[in-house]
């Protein structure tokens, strides 16, 4: 629900909770009192008809003042259920100012939830890339593993030539391909501990690494990958050396 739809919510609990009407607020009575004139400090009443208070007798004087009386105590009454109104009318309108600003801390909040999950999902896409680019060469070095593997199998069957040369290769080669296990098994379990990020970051979605930390991640992964590469050529070129012999 948006800010204007609260607003029409508030606008229609105003007019159930308001029990009275625009009628309320009329101040005309039945009777006319524009025709009536109060001299100040007496009792005197006179008309715009030029009828004057000696030729009114007593008792239309009595029932004029108490007329008059009752006129006034109406409009007062009147006069403090308008003021009532009013203070009504005020506190509702304080609450619904509360209300509106309430809306907008809210809508302020909404707006950095946005941001933070923007933020969170540049961050997942950059560790899936990361991910992926860790699978190709992953992949790549079990490419390569099975080459080795491919050469152990033919040096294998020249092991029972005129010499032992090619049993001391072979081990060699073994003691290699060992090395390369454990080498390709640490980069898997780093490919776990990414793994583990992401879930950490899915879950928390306020913790996670930051990019610098991926950086230097990134950067600790592609030296290790390169001084395997280095060392699984320095091993192709002593097979082919071998070769040629």
């Amino acid at each position: 629900m948006d800010a204007s739809e609260d607003l029409r919510e508030l606008e229609g609990s105003v007019e159930l909770t308001n029990d009275w009407e625009s009628d309320d607020l009329d101040f005309s009575s039945d009777f006319e009192v524009d025709n009536l004139q109060v001299e100040e400090g007496t009792d005197n009443f006179k008309s715009q008809e030029s009828i004057h208070a000696n030729c009114v007798d007593r008792e239309t004087f009595e029932k004029e003042k108490q007329a008059w009386k009752e006129a006034m105590e109406e409009m007062s009454q009147r006069f403090s259920r308008a003021t009532s109104m009013l203070d009504s009318m005020k506190s509702i309108a304080l609450r619904d100012q509360e209300r509106i600003e309430e809306l907008e801390r809210e809508n302020r909040e909404i707006m950095q939830y946005k941001e933070t999950f923007t933020r969170l999902q540049q961050q997942i896409e950059g560790l899936n890339t990361l991910l992926y680019e860790s699978n190709e060469e992953s992949a790549s070095y079990r490419q390569k593993i099975n080459e080795l593997k491919d050469r152990v199998a033919e040096l294998e069957d020249k092991l029972y030539g005129p010499t032992n040369y090619y049993y001391q290769e072979f081990l060699k080669c073994q003691d290699e391909i060992e090395s390369l296990t454990k080498e390709c098994d640490s980069y898997k379990n780093q490919l776990h501990q990414v793994k583990d990020i992401m879930r950490d970051m899915i879950i928390e979605k306020e913790k996670g690494p930051t990019q610098e930390d991926l950086l230097r991640e990134r950067e600790k992964f592609a030296k290790q990958v390169s001084a395997l590469e280095r060392r699984i050529e320095q091993l192709q070129e002593e097979n082919e050396k071998l070769q040629a012999k």
